[in-house]
């Protein structure tokens, strides 16, 4: 399961251990004090920051790559309005 979400560090989850029921595991994790809680949640902030920061540069240098021929334009005729590849 981890490598579907390769994006997230160790230092922002808590990982089941080897054996360790699902229950027995929550059961772990939620006998952990406020301070470690915070430790993950800062992290998973950083990691929230980072994919927000990566997908608008992602869709800036896209953006940018289209140029006014790929998009459709629309042009005034007198007789009416045509719409150009």
């Amino acid at each position: 399961m981890l490598s579907a979400y390769a994006y997230l560090d160790d230092d922002a989850v808590w990982i089941q251990e080897e054996g360790e029921t699902e229950v027995k595991a929550f059961s772990r994790i939620a006998h952990l004090g406020q301070d470690s809680w915070m430790v993950k949640k800062a992290a998973m902030v950083d990691i929230r920051a980072n994919l927000i920061n990566e997908n608008m540069k992602t869709f800036q240098a896209t953006w940018a790559a289209l140029d006014d021929h790929a998009l459709p334009r629309k042009v005034k005729s007198e007789s009416a309005l045509l719409i150009c590849p």
